[in-house]
């Protein structure tokens, strides 16, 4: 499952075509084994975000098809979050000044209660049947540093913190030579923490 959370990784950050790259260079036999169904799957994610078939890839985040591991079902968990509240809102707003509730809801994946909850947490007007989102000057109070995100920041950091750690404690076992495959799996995790958290201090 090491492939499918370095590619889970680079949608967070959305790092579409690094994902493109790494997908090309997964042995052709690790893609058609028969164990290879999540993996599979989860790269169907990566081609639908490439297209920004949006609602397609958070369906399939949000279901997990196929995944049984329970870390990498986090992960899934995680970059539809991100994904959602972060880059695809972010879509929305530069696109729209104004945008029907119903519209929202299918590009966000969200059910009525939801969308109106993440355009209230994010500081975007809604009257009547649409959504009024604004980049400008509202912005900067939309991406308020409060208490909730530093919080939602921190879980999300140390979740991560956590695969490093993991995948370090792999790599300098005693028994497990350090080699430069084992090196480059450490990369995707920091790179996720550092292009997340840079986005949002940008925003701050």
């Amino acid at each position: 499952m090491q492939y499918s959370k370095h590619l889970l990784h680079h949608y967070a950050a959305l790092e579409l075509n690094t994902a493109r790259f790494l997908w090309k260079r997964i042995p052709k036999e690790m893609k058609e084994a028969a164990s290879a169904k999540g993996l599979v799957n989860t790269w169907t994610i990566g081609k639908a975000l490439t297209k920004r078939e949006y609602a397609s890839a958070l369906k399939q985040l949000d279901e997990a098809p196929g995944i049984e591991d329970a870390e990498v079902k986090k992960l899934y968990a995680l970059t539809a979050r991100i994904l959602r509240e972060h880059h695809i809102l972010g879509q929305i707003s530069k696109a729209f000044s104004a945008i029907a509730l119903d519209r929202a809801k299918f590009i966000l994946g969200v059910n009525d209660a939801q969308v109106k909850k993440i355009f209230e947490q994010k500081g975007i007007q809604i009257k009547g049947k649409y959504a009024y989102p604004t980049m400008q000057v509202e912005e900067q109070k939309q991406f308020e540093l409060n208490e909730e995100r530093i919080v939602q920041m921190a879980k999300i950091v140390q979740f991560l913190e956590d695969l490093i750690a993991q995948d370090l404690e792999r790599s300098f076992s005693p028994t497990v030579p350090l080699s430069m495959g084992s090196a480059v799996r450490l990369i995707p995790c920091v790179s996720i923490m550092a292009a997340f958290m840079t986005r949002c201090a940008m925003r701050v």
